[in-house]
């Protein structure tokens, strides 16, 4: 039986942007929705936040393929 020596990386390849952009959107959200859009504005602000963090997110992956 053959060893197979090739060196396998831990982790995937998959881009991270359109990840990082969620969180993004959830953090910006919390933080500035209520600021923008008064006492209930967390919810909208989380759901424009992650719109706009995918948006970004996946522009940033298709460039840096």
């Amino acid at each position: 039986m053959k060893d197979d020596k090739t060196k396998k990386e831990i982790g995937s390849k998959e881009p991270r942007g359109i990840a990082l952009g969620v969180v993004f959107g959830i953090v910006f959200g919390i933080i500035f929705g209520p600021i923008v859009f008064g006492d209930n504005g967390s919810s909208t602000g989380i759901g424009l936040g992650i719109a706009l963090g995918i948006a970004i997110g996946a522009a940033y992956d298709y460039r840096h393929k």
